[in-house]
């Protein structure tokens, strides 16, 4: 199938994935162009379409557990029933497969990473043991938070390549996390949510500046194919950020980072700590309610 529409490219509009076609256009007429070239594309490999499987124009479309529309992008109501539905796991092999059923769809969560830490303590060698007769409040809460951001999907934002990025970004003493967004006249649109937790090294010997910039360069090599070649802005709460590049006697590891964050063009803007919120949710919420 994906030979058949090799052609195409990756600017197109078309997704091809397995035996499941996708024509994404922003205009109509952009949309029946399209649609006549998938067609001809389907006659020359001599490819057969199921009329019942076809939808032409719809508002939005369910694909790979993601609903896609003219919104934006969320987590499909069945995704989301199907990892609510996961009992609450009693071993570690079956913790390990509920976080990574989670982590598959961490740019919907905020703080994914600093939430679910309690959890993946567990899965430390040193931690290996009942996860029945450890499991402790602090472990009913993560798993009860994480389930409760589910239910509240928020709906992401499709990238606007002809505007510029911003990425938010705010370490704490268990991990980083960020989000991608755009601006919008007054409005936040947010694109992706990041995080990742500190392992131990990191959390006792890093001071409060290095966090902050590993973050930084984790929110950044995570964005990359966004960021690339073209000018952003990265807020953050911790002002001495904003003279990484002029600082004297930095460690040798600041001195790296700020080396690796040189190939990229952005701003560091600071934002004191009190005014400077990860959001939670996006603007627009799609709330779940299961019976």
């Amino acid at each position: 199938m994906a030979l058949a529409f090799a052609h195409f490219g990756p600017k197109s509009g078309l997704l091809v994935y397995m035996d499941d076609l996708i024509c994404c256009s922003s205009t109509w007429e952009g949309h029946l162009k399209l649609s006549e070239n998938t067609f001809q594309a389907l006659q020359a490999a001599r490819l057969t379409l199921k009329p019942s499987n076809v939808q032409f124009g719809p508002q939005e479309v369910k694909f790979l557990g993601h609903i896609f529309s003219s919104d934006g992008i969320r987590l499909g109501e069945d995704r989301i029933k199907a990892i609510l539905d996961i009992p609450t796991p009693t071993n570690i092999k079956e913790l390990r497969s509920v976080l990574g059923t989670v982590n598959y769809v961490r740019k919907f969560i905020p703080n994914l990473a600093t939430i679910t830490a309690p959890l993946v303590d567990f899965t430390e060698k040193e931690a290996m043991k009942s996860v029945a007769k450890r499991w402790g409040p602090e472990h009913n809460k993560a798993y009860a938070e994480a389930n409760k951001l589910l239910t509240a999907a928020p709906v992401l934002n499709f990238p606007d390549f002809s505007k510029e990025f911003v990425i938010h970004v705010d370490a704490s003493n268990v991990g980083t996390r960020a989000f991608l967004a755009q601006q919008d006249g007054d409005d936040l649109k947010i694109i992706a949510y990041f995080g990742q937790r500190f392992n131990k090294s990191q959390l006792h010997y890093y001071s409060a500046t290095m966090k902050e910039c590993y973050g930084v360069v984790l929110a950044i090599q995570h964005w990359r194919p966004y960021l690339w070649g073209r000018h952003f802005t990265c807020v953050t709460d911790h002002a001495a950020l904003r003279y990484l590049y002029t600082m004297q006697y930095t460690s040798n590891m600041l001195t790296r980072w700020a080396i690796a964050l040189q190939s990229f063009d952005f701003t560091v803007k600071h934002k004191p700590g009190k005014l400077h919120v990860v959001p939670d949710t996006s603007s627009r919420l799609f709330v779940f309610v299961f019976e």
